[in-house]
């Protein structure tokens, strides 16, 4: 199992750690992240392409029988560092307007997919 930390309810850096390099993993071709993937310890691995949806948005999902993860490629411009910055956790029903209480994303990453999926 990757090194994780599952009852973390604050800042980890142990998970901080494993999940900068899963995002940095989602910036190689597909057989590069598979190997990062395979490294960090998990068993499952899939490759997500979304450039038709997304410019040159790429991601990679991460598991093992404890958990998954899935990480984006994305930032490519100064535009993108800036949304990237917006950091604060925010409440998923916030981002999306009637959607489930499934808890926290990242506001950036939250208002450029919102905004996205209004453009297609």
């Amino acid at each position: 199992m990757p090194a994780f930390d599952p009852e973390a309810t604050g800042f980890s850096a142990k998970n901080a750690l494993l999940f900068a390099r899963l995002a940095n993993a989602a910036y190689g071709t597909r057989e590069e992240a598979e190997a990062a993937v395979k490294q960090l310890g998990f068993s499952d691995f899939y490759w997500i392409d979304l450039t038709k949806q997304f410019r040159n948005v790429y991601a990679i999902g991460a598991g093992c029988d404890e958990f998954a993860v899935v990480a984006f490629r994305g930032t490519q411009n100064a535009k993108d560092w800036m949304t990237d910055l917006h950091a604060t956790p925010v409440s998923f029903q916030w981002i999306f307007e009637n959607g489930p209480n499934v808890g926290s994303i990242h506001a950036g990453f939250g208002h450029a997919v919102r905004d996205a999926w209004r453009k297609g």
